[in-house]
């Protein structure tokens, strides 16, 4: 005659919140004492629900019945935070705490618009960005050809959704871009933008302070100067 000693029936590793992408896999986990080298005689009974609904198996779930939870090509109609097991053995019964399945965030970014301003103007760039699941924190990060920017000088607003540059000159003239994202989660980053800076119209060569001319010749006036577009 074999003698058995059973521990109480215990989840000893309670499933996670699970988030995860529209039409994904989404998966539950649990462990408890009895395992498959154990006498199947005490093998647990395991039962998931969501609420006090019994799930089963079908095209779209499977292991209702056993310790891992597959819910295949999850929809919106799945997300909720009412999901627990039931553990069932000979030494007792073992809940596990409520499990919630949730829509993965996602960053959403907006594409910038490149600017042409002159010399000593102010100039902001704005980006648009929200989370297709509310409540998650966006972070933001500028970059300058491609390098992060700092905090300071001309620069402002370098981890906002707003970055204003203050006296533009021709070196900050070049591409912007903004990384956005959810930590742990998801991040974008924009397209490049491009920001023109046009110098100020500036005379190299100016008119004599005095000039003679015969009466009745031609006067011809000329200055020479530099900048763009210049009339």
């Amino acid at each position: 005659v074999l003698l058995y000693a059973v521990e109480p029936t215990k989840i000893t590793r309670q499933p996670d919140e699970v988030l995860v992408d529209i039409g994904s896999v989404a998966k539950f986990e649990i462990d408890v004492h009895v395992n498959s080298s154990d006498n199947p005689l005490v093998q647990p009974e395991v039962q998931w629900y969501r609420g006090n609904i019994p799930l089963n198996d079908n095209d779209r779930i499977s292991g209702s019945k056993s310790s891992i939870l597959t819910i295949r090509n999850v929809r919106a109609s799945d997300f909720g935070d009412n999901y627990y097991v039931v553990v069932k053995g000979i030494c007792g019964i073992d809940t596990s705490k409520p499990i919630k399945l949730g829509e993965r965030p996602r960053v959403i970014v907006q594409p910038l618009s490149s600017q042409e301003v002159c010399e000593g103007e102010t100039v902001t760039f704005t980006v648009n960005a929200s989370t297709t699941v509310a409540g998650y924190t966006l972070n933001y990060q500028w970059l300058f050809n491609g390098t992060d920017l700092q905090e300071g000088g001309k620069y402002s607003g370098v981890n906002t959704a707003t970055l204003t540059i203050t006296n533009v000159s021709t070196a900050e003239a070049g591409q912007y871009s903004v990384k956005v994202w959810i930590e742990d989660f998801d991040q974008k980053v924009t397209d490049p933008v491009d920001l023109v800076v046009y110098t100020k119209p500036v005379i190299t060569t100016n008119l004599p302070p005095v000039l003679q001319v015969e009466t009745g010749k031609d006067l011809i006036l000329t200055v020479v100067a530099s900048g763009q577009s210049l009339n």
